[in-house]
């Protein structure tokens, strides 16, 4: 007996079903095509967070330690910059959660002083409320070059930040030739 090949197995398949089963299939396949083009997935966009640095406290030294201390709800940072060179973090997206000890503090691998500037430049609320807060500390002394609560809306500032949402968003074009 010789094997049946691929393609002759895909047209036993389609000769098993009846004719009402394929134009079912056909009618589903159709229509979720349509709908990833009506209802594109999208995630919500990502904020950038960026610190003023003329309000930071005015004591001198160096400040390595992000804590973030008092947040609730879940906050995800991704991407941290200084003086616009971006920072490698402990991981690729780095979660914080108000009850998971361990992920309100992180340590940066360059300290920060008064003259620097620094922007969170992709981070985002995983949760539906929340209050974030940071502050940037010296790890050996507790000392905070700045402390504030972020508040994640479009346009949102304190004295301290300003906060900036930026979206990508995929929008499907039709070219209409005339």
């Amino acid at each position: 007996m010789q094997r049946k090949g691929f393609k002759q197995r895909a047209k036993d398949l389609w000769n098993y079903f009846s004719t009402y089963e394929k134009i079912w299939f056909l009618s589903i396949l159709v229509i979720a095509i349509a709908f990833t083009f009506i209802f594109p997935e999208t995630d919500d966009g990502y904020f950038t967070v960026t610190f003023d640095k003329t309000a930071y406290a005015t004591t001198e030294g160096s400040y390595d330690t992000l804590v973030f201390e008092g947040t609730t709800g879940e906050f995800t940072l991704k991407t941290v910059k200084i003086n616009g060179e971006t920072v490698k973090l402990p991981y690729a997206e780095f979660s914080i959660e108000e009850g998971a000890p361990d992920t309100l503090k992180v340590k940066l691998p360059v300290a920060v002083t008064k003259d620097d500037e620094i922007a969170f430049t992709e981070c985002w609320q995983d949760s539906d409320e929340g209050e974030w807060h940071v502050a940037l500390v010296n790890g050996e002394s507790g000392a905070a070059l700045f402390e504030t609560t972020v508040d994640l809306t479009d346009g949102a500032s304190s004295g301290l930040y300003t906060a900036e949402e930026k979206s990508d968003y995929i929008v499907p074009v039709v070219v209409i030739r005339t």
